[in-house]
């Protein structure tokens, strides 16, 4: 995906907002706004970082498949790329719930709370999209400009 830094904090940034919020809606939507709502945003963090995390050390492991001489398209490089990083935020989510003892305030066993994170991990997408459709955006702008731009 060979992302900037500035779209990886982008990235960054716009899945941290999209975590917070929907871990906030769901705990008010369970406790019909009686929960507190601050010691659910370090949730959010948490699976926003696990998220980054993920996506980091996969698009490196994808990346150094390029050593043994194994060059796939751009395209098979990314959906790779975010496939197994999707994977590996299930497994790691639901293993920390499990191991921890928090999984009683979420569910009962392994398979509730694998459930709970590939929800959740279906918000992985969004800020990927939104960082790739606004690199698009900025390609064509600056293609158009240089187009209309008067020769000197």
């Amino acid at each position: 995906m060979n992302f900037s830094v500035s779209e990886w904090l982008a990235f960054a940034i716009t899945d941290m907002l999209i975590k917070v919020a929907l871990v906030i809606f769901v705990v008010l939507l369970v406790s019909l706004y009686l929960a507190p709502i601050i010691p659910f945003v370090s949730v959010g963090v948490g699976f926003s970082m696990l998220n980054l995390i993920c996506l980091f050390l996969v698009e490196t492991a994808v990346l150094s498949l390029e050593f043994v001489n194994w060059r796939p398209r751009a395209v098979l490089k990314a959906a790779l790329t975010i496939a197994i990083a999707n994977i590996l935020f299930v497994a790691c989510g639901a293993t920390s719930f499990t191991l921890t003892g928090q999984s009683s305030h979420v569910s009962r066993t392994i398979a509730d709370n694998v459930w709970f994170t590939a929800c959740l991990a279906s918000t992985n997408v969004v800020p990927l999209l939104l960082v790739l459709t606004f690199r698009h955006a900025v390609r064509l702008a600056r293609r158009f400009v240089c187009r209309c731009a008067p020769a000197r």
